[in-house]
């Protein structure tokens, strides 16, 4: 494997294996919809500031109802789930 796939691999396995210990410690201070809302908005804003760095260009008008409808069913729906399922 590639060092920098290799690199790549091991960031995304010690950030999901670390999510579960950080839903704990965040509830002890946040409603569940908080932290989610919280965690979104950070991941939001790094990817936001990432696409436009790389130059993605924003998806169509026509793009963005399916967009959102995927986001809240496939994202926020399961994400909210998980953080309460650790309550």
């Amino acid at each position: 494997m590639e060092p920098r796939a290799l690199a790549a691999a091991l960031v995304t396995i010690l950030f999901w294996a670390s999510a579960f210990a950080a839903i704990r410690a965040g509830l002890k201070g946040l409603s569940p919809g908080h932290l989610v809302l919280l965690r979104f908005l950070v991941a939001g804003g790094v990817l936001l500031l990432y696409a436009r760095f790389r130059g993605v260009r924003p998806p169509r008008r026509e793009d963005l109802p399916r967009l959102f409808l995927l986001g809240f069913l496939g994202i926020t729906v399961y994400h909210t789930a998980l953080v309460y399922g650790e309550l």
